[in-house]
């Protein structure tokens, strides 16, 4: 099963969710066709991943942050 991950870059927080949701929506066909969920991951304040994965409930979407703590 073939996974795939879109890295999204947010010049401005205004678009983050219009960015994260585009990218989301463009994965769902192919996440449901493999029977994976989408794992959303912030790697810094503009950068994020957005990939299908088998660790994630088809149809569901998670979301989980890779910054330390300030």
């Amino acid at each position: 099963m073939t996974t795939m991950k879109i890295t999204v870059s947010v010049p401005h927080a205004a678009v983050r969710d219009s960015l994260l949701n585009d990218a989301e929506d463009s994965l769902r066909p192919h996440a449901l066709a493999v029977g994976h969920g989408i794992l959303v991951t912030r790697h810094s304040p503009t950068q994020y991943s957005v990939a299908t994965s088998p660790a994630v409930p088809v149809g569901e979407t998670h979301e989980t942050c890779l910054l330390e703590p300030a």
